[in-house]
C-alpha cells in the first residue's frame, strides 16, 4: 500500500498523476456532479436541517466518561485555522478520539478486575479489532493521500519524520497490537485478574506511541509546507479530492469515513463532507448518492450500537 516515487525527471507526471487522483469537480462529467451534487442536497434532506440528517454517534453519557477520563496528552487538536495543520489534525483528531475512548475503557476493566467476565473481554476485543483496522487505514491514507502530496510538493523532511523513522514507529504499534492479540488467546479464567494486569498494562502503551508520532508531525510539517513556493493554493481541493477516492477504495469505506468525522461536533461540516463522500463512494448520479447514504446510516447505527456503546457498557458498576 505504500507508494514509490521515482526519480526527480518524473516530477510533472507525478503532479499530474495527482491531479488526475485529486481534480476538483471540474470538466464536464465534474459538472454533472456539481449539479447532481446540489440537486441531492436539497432532494435528500426532504427538508430536513443537517442537525435531522447526520445522526449523532457521541451520546451524553459518553461524553461524561470522556469528559472524567485521565488526561494524557489525548486533548483534541485546534483545526480551521490552515488547511496545512487540518491535513494533519482532522485525522488525528479522530484517532485521538478513538484513544480517548480506549483509555476510559482501559481503566474501567482496571478498577473493576474482580468483576470482569469473559463477555467484557470478548466486547472489549471485539472493539480493538475495529480500532486496530482504522489505524492500519490510516497509515495507508497517509502514505497515498498525505506523504503522496507531500512528495509531489517536493518537500524536504526531516529525518525523524522520514519513510524510515514512520515504517520504524508504524512497526511499533503492530507489535503492541500483536503482543497483545497472543496475551488474549492464553487468557484463561482461573488466573483471570493476574492476566488482566499484564494484558492492560499492554494496551497501554499505544496511545503514547501515537500520541508522540501525531505532535511530531503536526510541529514540523505544517511550517514547510506554509514555506513551500510548490504548493497551489488551490489544491487544498485536489487533496481532499484524493482523500474521499482513497476511502471509496477502503474494504469498509462507511466505516472509515465515520470513525474519521466523529470527533467534529459541527453537523454542518460533517453533512458537507458527507455529501462529498457519497459522490465517490459509488458510480455518480443521484441514486447513487442516496443508495449510500441509506448505506451509511445502517453502519453508522451498527457502529453505535456494537463500537460505540462498549465504553458505556464496560464503565458500567465502576463507581
Amino acid at each position: 500500500r505504500t507508494i514509490s516515487f521515482g526519480a526527480a525527471q518524473g516530477q510533472q507526471q507525478r503532479r499530474a498523476t495527482a491531479q488526475a487522483r485529486g481534480q476538483s469537480f471540474n470538466g464536464p462529467r465534474a459538472s454533472v456532479l456539481k449539479r447532481s451534487s446540489s440537486i441531492a442536497a436539497r432532494t435528500l434532506s426532504f427538508g430536513s436541517t443537517p442537525q435531522k440528517r447526520v445522526i449523532p454517534t457521541v451520546r451524553e453519557r459518553e461524553r461524561e466518561l470522556l469528559s472524567n477520563g485521565r488526561n494524557l496528552g489525548l486533548d483534541l487538536a485546534t483545526t480551521g485555522v490552515s488547511w496545512k495543520e487540518d491535513l494533519f489534525t482532522v485525522p488525528h483528531n479522530a484517532v485521538r478520539q478513538e484513544l480517548k475512548t480506549l483509555e476510559v475503557m482501559v481503566d474501567s476493566l482496571n478498577k473493576r478486575q474482580f468483576d470482569v467476565t469473559k463477555t467484557d473481554l470478548e466486547t472489549f476485543n471485539k472493539w480493538l479489532k475495529v480500532f486496530r483496522r482504522f489505524l492500519e487505514d490510516y497509515f495507508a491514507m497517509e502514505d497515498e493521500v498525505i506523504f503522496y502530496w507531500i512528495e509531489i510538493w517536493k518537500v524536504c523532511l526531516p529525518s525523524n519524520l522520514s519513510f524510515e523513522y514512520r515504517e520504524a514507529k508504524r512497526n511499533e504499534i503492530k507489535k503492541v497490537f500483536n503482543q497483545m492479540s497472543t496475551q488474549y488467546s492464553h487468557f484463561r479464567l482461573d488466573r483471570a485478574v493476574d492476566w488482566l494486569q499484564g494484558f492492560l498494562s499492554t494496551t497501554r502503551r499505544i496511545a503514547p506511541i501515537i500520541v508522540e508520532y501525531f505532535d511530531k508531525q503536526e510541529l514540523a510539517l505544517p511550517p514547510l509546507l506554509e514555506r513551500s513556493r510548490d504548493i497551489d493554493s488551490t489544491e487544498f481541493v485536489a487533496v481532499q479530492k484524493s482523500l474521499y477516492t482513497f476511502m471509496s477504495r477502503l474494504s469498509s469505506p462507511h466505516t472509515f469515513f465515520v470513525l474519521y468525522t466523529r470527533w467534529i461536533d459541527n453537523p454542518e461540516t460533517v453533512d458537507k463532507m458527507q455529501t462529498e463522500f457519497f459522490y465517490l463512494a459509488g458510480p455518480p448520479g443521484l441514486l447513487s448518492a442516496m443508495f449510500q447514504r441509506r448505506k451509511h446510516a445502517a453502519i453508522k447505527r451498527k457502529l453505535i450500537a456494537s463500537h460505540f456503546s462498549t465504553m458505556e457498557k464496560l464503565a458500567a458498576g465502576v463507581h
